[in-house]
């Protein structure tokens, strides 16, 4: 039988960091699932990969299966940990994705009272930094991603599902090749919150597409050219164009405080 020890007494005291703040001792389960992710981030392991099973990994830690299997629901809760039940199930590592982030977002931002309007506000200075970084860092696999997204896009059709789509994945590889992983994951939660909420058709007549699809391209060139500056002004105007979009036609979207499901 396992006795449940601190998984992480081989960490300084919290007396010897903190010396001059009190702080309450997480639960054993928390600290437990601290140290999960210590050990898949360590390992370098990635979406489907097998964790050991409950035995294993009370043994591994010091803890009995009661805390492992608590530390594992908490990560389950995050998207971390994927946990199949019946004989041929097991524990794998999770895929952590937008809708997690946005997920738990959501939650604190509707404790917070905070509206879509302060989620836009968010975006009008978090895209446009990203789409300068994209555009100075000048990645070769990002580059080529973007190029391939900006050609399927331009022969793809304007207002249709896979049109809608593409003009998100557009956003999503600036994201992503901004080469910021807090700012990528900000970006793509932020995206994700509004767009449970805001479909494309509400905000664009046919003939708008067509001035949104030139903005992408600029955008989409200056990155690729290498010009930071340009890019960061022509991102700028466009999430301010959006916003006045909204301001026209979905205010009652702004106002609305972000709602937040299990």
């Amino acid at each position: 039988m396992s006795t449940d020890v601190d998984p992480a007494n081989a960490a300084p005291a919290v007396e010897d960091t903190l010396p001059h703040r009190r702080i309450r001792p997480a639960k054993l389960p928390q600290r437990v699932a601290s140290a999960i992710v210590e050990d898949i981030a360590g390992r370098d392991l990635e979406a489907g990969d097998r964790l050991p099973a409950e035995a294993e990994l009370a043994e591994q830690f010091g803890v009995s299966r009661v805390s492992i299997r608590e530390a594992l629901r908490v990560l389950e809760t995050f998207g971390v940990v994927r946990i199949k039940p019946g004989n041929k199930g097991g524990n794998e590592v999770g895929t952590i994705d937008a809708e997690d982030l946005a997920r738990t977002l959501a939650l604190f931002f509707r404790m917070a009272r905070a509206t879509y309007r302060d989620l836009m506000d968010a975006r009008l200075v978090i895209e446009p930094f990203m789409a300068r970084r994209a555009a100075e860092r000048q990645h070769p696999e990002d580059l080529a991603e973007l190029r391939r997204i900006m050609e399927r896009e331009a022969a793809s059709t304007a207002g249709t599902p896979e049109g809608d789509q593409l003009a998100l994945a557009f956003h999503w590889v600036i994201c992503g090749a901004s080469g910021n992983p807090v700012m990528d994951s900000l970006g793509r939660a932020i995206h994700t919150l509004y767009g449970d909420r805001l479909a494309a058709n509400l905000l664009y007549d046919p003939g708008c597409w067509t001035t949104a699809r030139q903005i992408h391209e600029e955008i989409g060139r200056a990155i690729l050219d290498g010009d930071g500056r340009r890019a960061q002004e022509l991102m700028a105007e466009h999430m301010e164009a959006f916003l006045a979009l909204q301001e026209e036609r979905t205010p009652w979207l702004l106002d609305e405080r972000i709602a937040w499901t299990p």
